[in-house]
């Protein structure tokens, strides 16, 4: 069914759980409001579920773990507010993306079942508490997006076994503690966001020689928070990994160049013109 995009506004009805061979549902980009039905839980054949752009609030129903054959759930810019415990059920979910909501709590530890996920993004909430370590049991996540909230204490080290990991995003939030030196064991890491936290201390060296990685650590070691190190708060030693770039290096690169490129013309023309105006001074007709 796709009626994204269709100004549809008011609530989902409960007798959507009564289109029981629904396979793809995509209700993205219109004025939805009000909760997830609880009657979601019964269309047992959908894959696909775009809720995304819309007004819904309110938690997201424990009846969400009961589609077995769910691979992909965007609810992103609602107002969600609690991720259910139920989450660890969808088994043949591969991408999960609930960022920009009103997400308060906690992280549940059922989301380390997500055996097929290899996409999570809960950015921008205000989730709360610790990373769970069960984390660290997605094996074929790549992208990991946990910024934007309020999450706190050390990074778990389980996070560091993800082989695939590539895009991982734990900025702006209240982590403590040390970088997990394994992040070096991380062969396919291409950005690492590590920026507005309380880490402290710790630097790691890739176990094989590195080029590409983004690695941002910037304004961490506020030493006002608490930490759960014994290690002395002491600014993050500069490890020889690429800074997060700024947002337009290619203007800057391009506005330096030409300048040089402009200064270094300019010069030329200035000695070619002191030359002539030398020669034509100098110069004394001769007579035939």
């Amino acid at each position: 069914m796709y009626l994204q995009y269709s100004d549809l506004n008011g609530t989902l009805p409960e007798s959507i759980g009564f289109l029981s061979q629904l396979q793809s549902l995509y209700l993205d980009g219109n004025s939805l409001v009000g909760t997830i039905p609880e009657s979601i839980g019964q269309l047992l054949q959908l894959t696909i579920l775009h809720l995304d752009l819309n007004n819904m609030s309110g938690p997201i129903p424990e009846s969400i773990g009961n589609l077995p054959q769910i691979t992909f759930l965007q609810l992103e810019r609602n107002k969600f507010t609690k991720i259910p415990e139920s989450i660890g059920k969808l088994s043949q979910l591969g991408v999960l993306y609930i960022n920009y909501n009103a997400l308060t709590g906690t992280i549940p530890e059922s989301i380390g079942n997500l055996a097929e996920t290899y996409y999570i993004n809960l950015k921008g909430n205000q989730l709360s508490g610790t990373i769970p370590g069960s984390i660290g049991n997605i094996s074929k996540l790549y992208y990991l997006s946990l910024a934007n909230n309020q999450l706190s204490g050390p990074i778990p080290e389980s996070i560091t076994k993800i082989s695939q990991l590539s895009f991982l995003y734990l900025n702006d939030n209240q982590l403590n503690g040390t970088i997990p030196e394994s992040f070096g064991n991380l062969t396919n890491l291409q950005i690492i966001d590590l920026q507005n936290n309380y880490l402290c201390g710790g630097c790691f060296q890739w176990e094989e020689p590195r080029t590409s990685c983004d690695f941002g650590v910037s304004f961490n070691c506020r030493c006002s928070a608490p930490t759960t190190s014994n290690i002395p708060c002491s600014e993050i030693p500069s490890c020889q990994t690429k800074p997060i770039p700024p947002k337009s290096p290619n203007l800057v690169i391009f506005l330096s160049s030409t300048l040089s490129s402009v200064g270094f013309l300019l010069i030329i023309f200035l000695l070619y013109k002191f030359c002539y105006q030398s020669k034509k001074t100098n110069y004394t007709p001769v007579d035939n």
